[in-house]
């Protein structure tokens, strides 16, 4: 990465710091994924999460019917 200085109005930074706050991540951050996402640079982390994430679906049997309803019990250990 490379460091940078950015000036902003007044209003810009308020909203900005409010932003950061409410998503409980940095100014710089945002900053960044506006720029990607104004600049079509790269994907949003959501779809390429989410693209990844997808790739394991349909991949296993394991003989339940419920599964897609208590996949989360399954994953904790709640339910056998």
């Amino acid at each position: 990465m490379v460091r940078t200085q950015v000036q902003l109005e007044e209003q810009e930074y308020e909203w900005l710091k409010r932003e950061a706050y409410r998503r409980r991540t940095s100014m710089s951050s945002i900053m960044r994924e506006v720029i990607d996402r104004t600049a079509g640079i790269r994907k949003a982390k959501s779809e390429i999460d989410l693209s990844k994430a997808m790739t394991f679906v349909g991949k296993g049997r394991c003989g339940k019917r419920d599964v897609s309803i208590h996949h989360d019990d399954y994953l904790a250990g709640v339910r056998k």
